[in-house]
């Protein structure tokens, strides 16, 4: 596929991460649960800390008048991959 054209990047994701949850300025982290819910888009983030990041991530504007979901997730390295 990458050499067609189709496939632009892909890595896996390791199982666990940090779930953030909230709407209209109020945010509740937590541990990933599993979920029938679809990935609708992504951020790939260059990062030493994970933690630090929430900040940056809670100022996605989807949170200011809805209820929006985001999972932070650690890219697996995987050999032959990335």
């Amino acid at each position: 596929m990458a050499k067609q054209g189709k496939l632009k990047g892909c890595a896996p994701l390791k199982f666990d991460g940090v779930k953030i949850s909230g709407s209209k300025g109020s945010f509740i982290n937590g541990p990933l649960n599993e979920s029938k819910e679809v990935i609708s888009g992504f951020y790939l983030i260059l990062a030493a800390d994970l933690m630090k990041q929430l900040p940056l991530l809670k100022a996605d504007p989807g949170f200011n008048d809805a209820a929006w979901n985001i999972e932070v997730r650690l890219i697996l390295k995987a050999e032959g991959i990335n």
